[in-house]
């Protein structure tokens, strides 16, 4: 078990021992790898955010295998079946800038399924950088499309019946960089020296990101001791109920204020509710009053 000074000053969940996922439940290592994934929210296509929402519900055994494997379909289309080249022809995706729907399809024709997701990614660059020039946004996108995919990819390897706690311990380790990388493509342009260095800190800014992640998934090593039950009264219950189906932790606050009048008078339980958080599904205090842990 770690210390309370180890467990305070990891800096990256790379640095966690092995022990530590080893440990911990299948349920857990699903969530944490869907948290890490869902960092990347905004920027995910809709087919990779029901991969993300699927995994999430099948760590909580809500979603079965079918269900997994039609939201991976959906969301790799081109992993599966025959690919037809599509050749560029005036007119094609009119909702796009001509010139970058041909440069697209210049570069991924071979690729049909990829196109359209390439061309909303591409489109998103065009409003968040106005001023990079379209050979750059093309190649641009299709390095952040692939990043994405393999962060989703993460999570739906998750999401079988195949996954042992050591394979979930593996994908745990695995997608935390992957998905580290994923943000930092989004958020770094150019290229040269400077370009490499903003990608190396915007890559160590995400690991770091992660970690308190990690400490609202598993808690403290001493948090779960001595917790009393009684503090778990009707209302307790279902406000954590609520907070868990509704993904509704900003009533994490009102949580702690139901507990405190239930006799709850443990700092650390009120101080993680009443903190700024990041909080997900997992979090080990709704967790424990869920009977979840």
């Amino acid at each position: 078990m770690m210390t309370e000074d180890e467990w305070a000053t990891i800096g990256t969940p790379g640095q966690l021992p092995d022990a530590f996922f080893q440990a911990a439940s299948p349920r857990k290592l699903r969530l944490f790898i869907v948290a890490c994934c869902r960092r990347l929210w905004p920027h995910l296509l809709p087919a990779m955010r029901g991969v993300v929402e699927v995994g999430e519900r099948y760590a909580d055994g809500a979603a079965n295998d079918d269900e997994a494997q039609a939201a991976r379909l959906a969301a790799f289309p081109d992993d599966y079946g025959p690919r037809e080249v599509v050749i560029w022809q005036p007119g094609m995706w009119p909702q796009y800038d001509p010139r970058l729907v041909e440069l697209i399809i210049e570069r991924n024709g071979g690729r049909p399924d990829a196109i359209g997701r390439l061309l909303e990614i591409a489109t998103q660059r065009t409003i968040e950088y106005p001023n990079l020039p379209i050979e750059q946004i093309a190649p641009d996108a299709e390095l952040i499309y692939e990043s994405l995919n393999n962060a989703v990819d993460w999570v739906a390897a998750a999401s079988g019946p195949e996954g042992s706690r050591e394979e979930l311990w593996e994908l745990a380790a695995g997608i935390s960089p992957d998905t580290a990388a994923a943000a930092a493509l989004i958020d770094t342009t150019g290229s040269g020296a400077e370009a490499c260095d903003s990608y190396e800190a915007r890559v160590d800014t995400e690991l770091a990101a992660q970690v308190p992640l990690l400490r609202d998934l598993f808690g403290r090593p001493a948090d779960l001791i001595s917790l009393d039950r009684d503090w778990l009264t009707p209302v307790v219950v279902g406000l954590a109920r609520g907070i868990y189906d509704n993904w509704a932790f900003d009533r994490l606050p009102i949580l702690a204020d139901a507990l405190q009048d239930a006799g709850c008078v443990d700092e650390r339980v009120l101080a993680h509710c009443r903190g700024p958080g990041p909080h997900t599904r997992g979090c080990w205090v709704v967790d424990w009053v869920l009977s979840m842990g």
